[in-house]
C-alpha cells in the first residue's frame, strides 16, 4: 500500500511530534507533585523528577530540564501507547490524502 521510504517519513514525523509534546510546560501545584511530573501527549511519557527545585509560590509551571540535572525516566510501555497512537493518526491522514489523489 505505501512504500517504505512513506513508512519511515511517518515514524519520523511521530517522533518529532513525540518529541515536541515535551516543550508545553507543566503546572504543579504543590511541592510533592514536583516528584513525578510527567510530559507527554496524548500519553505522558516522560516522568520527570524536580524536586531540586524550590519555588516561592504555587502553582509554578516546569518544562523538561536538563537529563544531567533532573532524574528522568521513561515510561516505556507508555512511550509505546503514545507511538502507536500518533503514528495511526498520521497514517490515518497519509490514507485520507492518498485517496483523494
Amino acid at each position: 500500500m505505501f512504500k517504505p521510504t512513506t513508512l519511515f517519513v511517518i515514524a519520523l514525523l511521530t517522533g518529532v511530534t513525540m518529541l515536541g509534546s515535551l516543550l508545553p510546560c507543566k503546572t504543579v501545584n504543590n511541592y510533592e507533585e514536583m516528584a513525578d511530573i510527567r510530559l507527554g501527549f496524548p500519553v505522558p511519557f516522560l516522568s520527570v523528577d524536580m524536586q531540586r527545585y524550590t519555588p516561592l509560590k504555587f502553582p509554578q509551571c516546569f518544562r523538561t530540564g536538563s537529563p544531567w540535572e533532573d532524574p528522568m525516566r521513561i515510561l516505556w510501555l507508555r512511550f509505546l501507547a503514545d507511538f502507536v497512537i500518533v503514528y495511526g493518526l498520521f497514517l490515518i491522514v497519509a490514507i485520507a490524502i492518498k485517496r483523494k489523489r
